[in-house]
Formats: C-alpha cells, structure tokens, sequence
C-alpha cells in the first residue's frame, strides 16, 4: 500500500488519504486475479489498484465552494462515457473501505490506465507499451522511448494528416475530445491525462485515457475548448484543426 495523489499528500483539503495497492511477487501473488468490476468488458487482472478519497467537490472540503459541489460520481462519470463512446476509460466503483476493522469511510476503487491496463484492453504485453501522464515528460512506461514517440508525433507537420494516423488513433483521439469539452473539465489539459501506445505493434498508435476528472460540470458557463500549451491534448486538437480533413473527421465521427 502507497499514498497516492498530488496535492491531496497534504492533506490541506481533505483529512483523507488516497492510496494505491501494489502485488509484487516478493509479498505474494504478483497481480490480482478477481472480478471487481460489474462489466463484462473490464478486465480481471490487476497489477495495482487505486483505493480514491475523492479529494475534491466533496462535503468535507475545507472550501465551502467544493463543499456546496460535493457529488461522489463526477471522475467516474468521465470515464464511463469514454467507454460507451468506445474509448479506453478506466473502470470503478464505490466502496466502504476498512483497513484493520477500522472505518476509513466511502472510497472509490478504479484502475490505473498505465502499462498493466493498456495491455489488458489493447493486447500485448505490458512491457511493450510507452505510457506518459500529465506531460509530454513524465513517463509511466517506456523510459528509452515514451518522450521520443510522443515527440514524433507532436511533430508530425499540420499539413499531413496521412502521417498523423500512423502516430495517433485519430477517431479515439476526436472523442476524448469531444467529451472534455463537453464536460467542461477546468483541471485539464495542462494535466490530468494518460497516454499509451505499443511500440510493437504497427497499430499500436497514441491513445489519450480520461483521469482525474473531478472538475467537470462545475457551471454551464466552464469552457475547456482553451489551447493548453502545443503537447497537451487541446494543443494537438488546436493544431490539427487548421487541417481540412482533420476537422472534416471531426465534424463526421458523430453524425
């Protein structure tokens, strides 16, 4: 067991703490092999799993304008729909966690769409992904070639979209998309994203998994149609949408 989460680890929100399970060999099984999620479509086999406090838009928040938002089922909603949209969310559920008979509270159990995740709904071996989060810099996976591909693929001229599909799953891509924006997701996307792609596989191209989506659907005036900065997510789609058959793809993947 580790704590997990960014500034939830000072605990100035919430007194709760997120933690994650890790199985290694050296403490017994190397994965957990049972049926957590009630989804046909969701894998029985995990490398880790993420115990979530909920640290934000919580009853218990020490800001009274989170506190007056407080809902459980905001992240999970993100990625539920990035699934019915036929994409790669993580799966979750809520759960009443006890650890040595003591009550910690409602916690929320999901996956972590890393290495172990891509591999159990794309195929492959975990080994075979590059995996980044948060930033064209920060490699989960794939240390000799996950900022490199990213590269690649960051580089790939506005002009040639032939070539940006051979790089990123363009559909997959329009739809995470679509759904933040829709979301209106104000925590993203400067951060709060995964990427994987398998370096082996000639279709294994870059694919965008939804995270940490506690700030969607704060008002109806939240715009997240902003350019975060060109490596980010709505820096490539700000990029790309100066190429016709990029935006025609947009405009035709939803009819």
């Amino acid at each position: 067991v580790a704590p997990v989460g960014g500034t939830s680890l000072d605990r100035w929100k919430v007194p709760k703490l997120s933690m994650k399970l890790v199985f290694r060999g050296a403490y017994g099984p190397s994965q957990l092999r049972y049926p957590l999620f009630d989804d046909p479509e969701a894998t029985d086999w995990f490398d880790q799993i993420i115990l979530e406090a909920r640290a934000n838009n919580v009853w218990y928040h020490a800001s009274s304008g989170q506190n007056r938002l407080a809902q459980y089922t905001r992240d999970q909603f993100a990625s539920d729909l990035q699934n019915a949209m036929g994409g790669y969310g993580t799966h979750g559920r809520p759960v009443h966690l006890y650890i040595n008979g003591l009550y910690w509270g409602l916690y929320w159990i999901h996956e972590r769409p890393d290495e172990s995740f891509a591999a159990a709904y794309l195929g492959g071996e975990p080994e075979d992904y590059d995996v980044l989060k948060h930033t064209a810099s920060l490699v989960v996976n794939g240390v000799q070639t996950a900022v490199s591909s990213y590269q690649q693929l960051l580089g790939v001229p506005a002009t040639d979209f032939e070539r940006l599909t051979q790089h990123l799953d363009v559909p997959n891509f329009i739809d995470y998309i679509i759904l933040h924006t829709y979301l209106g997701n104000s925590d993203w996307a400067h951060k709060n994203w995964y990427a994987s792609r398998n370096r082996y596989d000639p279709a294994g191209r870059w694919r965008f998994h939804s995270w940490d989506n506690e700030h969607i659907m704060e008002g109806v005036g939240e715009n997240a149609t902003a350019n975060d900065g060109s490596s980010t997510p709505t820096g490539i789609h700000h990029k790309w949408m100066a190429n016709l058959e990029y935006a025609m793809c947009l405009s035709l993947i939803h009819i």
